[in-house]
């Protein structure tokens, strides 16, 4: 059996409310289904049928025809949503076909509305996981290492003004403990003095005439006079 026998049915509420499917089984498997996911799930059309009973609805058919796919079969499922989206009856709250576009929209809302629900769900399950996490990432990684180099050069060049502000914001704002930690790196780093001396010696040049530069910026010269200006 496949999509040459989808079918297009109603669970109907003896209290009025309704719900549509779609499904290529036979009805009462469907129906099967149904009741077996209404004991965990918690949707609209599962809290009012726990509400009023499984006795109090039944399966009925509206459409039987043959498609291709589950695309198709959910357009059609969707054509009876939409013409019952304003009916207060009816327990679909979601459309049964959306395209990429709005997948992506309604996920990007009910991440924005479930943000903090999410970011601390996600922040428990890595302390509790954290060599599984750094494992995946790792492997993630290097899966798909020149596609990630690429998409992440690709945007630092995009946005390189932005990045740079909020650097500086960053920096001015973290001033006093980066500096610290970055006293405190080299004070625990024994080749510390060897290295800042062999980057003196390979960029001496480069270094006296940022210097100047510098001097220059805080000693202003009168020309005509040829000395510092008061």
């Amino acid at each position: 059996m496949g999509y040459e026998c989808s079918k297009i049915y109603k669970l109907v509420c003896n209290d009025g409310h309704y719900y549509y499917g779609s499904t290529i089984a036979n009805l009462r498997s469907r129906l099967w289904g149904h009741k077996d996911s209404s004991k965990t799930m918690t949707s609209r059309l599962y809290t009012h049928i726990r509400s009023i009973g499984w006795d109090a609805v039944h399966i009925e058919m509206v459409e039987e025809f043959s498609c291709e796919n589950r695309t198709q079969i959910r357009m059609k499922e969707n054509e009876y949503i939409n013409s019952s989206r304003n009916d207060p009856l009816c327990l679909n709250t979601l459309p049964a076909f959306a395209s990429d576009e709005e997948k992506q929209r309604r996920t990007t809302e009910y991440y924005q509305i479930n943000k903090d629900t999410i970011l601390e769900r996600n922040r428990k399950y890595s302390e509790t996981h954290k060599d599984r996490v750094v494992e995946v990432h790792k492997e993630y990684y290097e899966k798909n290492k020149e596609t990630l180099n690429t998409k992440h050069k690709e945007y630092i060049n995009k946005n390189k003004e932005a990045i740079q502000k909020q650097r500086k914001e960053y920096y001015q704002q973290n001033k006093e403990r980066l500096c610290a930690e970055k006293r405190e790196k080299r004070k625990n780093d024994p080749e510390y003095k060897q290295k800042r001396k062999e980057y003196r010696e390979k960029n001496r040049e480069q270094i006296n005439m940022k210097k100047m530069e510098l001097y220059r910026k805080t000693h202003p010269i009168d020309d005509k006079k040829n000395r510092p200006t008061l």
